[in-house]
């Protein structure tokens, strides 16, 4: 027959709780600092992105502020050349022309900038997304564009490929991004010209182009058309902040802008690229 001892039993067993209490204790810490570490991590990234970000509009504005200044600089000149002149001549009416034209300029370079700014600082998670219609969006853009294609007598068309189901999106920019396109592809067009919107379903997300038989745009300027007030042509009127404005747009909504550009041979042109995902299933 065993005999037990008690007092041994008692101490074996105390020494296993308190085994299993540190080993309890140390993986606790454990992931306890590994938790905190990933946290540390998750929030230099955020200060990161923050810095960067700020780095980034300052730079918008000190750019926007510069540009603002040549149209700025030519309705003073041009108001003091027509306070000169008899209200009747016809180099008074130029200058009043022209301080019109300017302080359009002006105008856009503000609006734009200002709705730039407020892209920068939203994150894709903050966009309030709601079921789209991108068959509407499209066709409410493309309306909107028509007088000024016709007026440039450039024809204007969209096709719809497919069934489209509804998009999580928020309307009124995704039709920002038609109209920005719309409006570059008119107006570097030239009379006769087309510009077609093709809308295709695909499996995972709707397919957007927008093509136009255009000059196209140069090669050496292709890597730069989405980059802040930058023109490819100082002849056209623009902000220079269209497809910056269309890039942000798409980044908040999971998609990129691709284009293509023929400038040589016969069929010359350029593609404007994008998609916009469907809901998950």
């Amino acid at each position: 027959m065993m005999i037990f001892d008690l007092r041994a039993v008692l101490l074996a067993v105390a020494g296993t709780l308190t085994l299993c209490v540190g080993l309890g204790l140390g993986l606790g810490c454990w992931l306890t600092r590994r938790i905190y570490a990933e946290q540390r991590r998750a929030l230099f990234a955020q200060l990161s992105d923050l810095r960067e970000r700020r780095r980034a509009a300052q730079q918008n504005l000190r750019l926007l502020a510069h540009e603002i200044r040549t149209p700025l600089a030519t309705i003073q000149t041009q108001a003091e050349v027509a306070t000169l002149l008899e209200a009747s001549s016809e180099a008074r009416h130029k200058a009043l022309e022209a301080i019109r034209t300017e302080a359009r300029r002006a105008h856009h370079l503000i609006d734009a900038g200002i709705e730039l700014a407020r892209l920068d600082l939203t994150e894709a998670e903050e966009t309030v997304t709601r079921p789209v219609n991108l068959i509407e969006v499209a066709e409410t853009a493309v309306a909107q564009m028509m007088p000024l294609a016709e007026a440039r007598q450039i024809t204007l068309t969209m096709r719809v490929e497919g069934d489209l189901p509804l998009i999580p999106g928020d309307a009124d920019r995704l039709r920002q991004v038609f109209l920005n396109v719309l409006d570059n592809a008119i107006k570097y067009g030239r009379a006769g010209d087309w510009v077609e919107v093709v809308l295709k379903a695909g499996m995972n997300a709707i397919a957007c182009e927008v093509r136009d038989t255009g000059p196209g745009i140069p090669k050496a300027h292709l890597p730069y058309v989405t980059r802040r007030l930058y023109r490819a042509r100082t002849d056209v009127e623009g902000s220079g902040l269209g497809l910056a404005i269309v890039e942000e747009i798409l980044r908040l909504h999971r998609s990129k802008l691709i284009i293509e550009s023929q400038t040589e041979g016969a069929h010359t042109g350029a593609t404007f690229r994008f998609e916009f995902p469907l809901y998950s299933s």
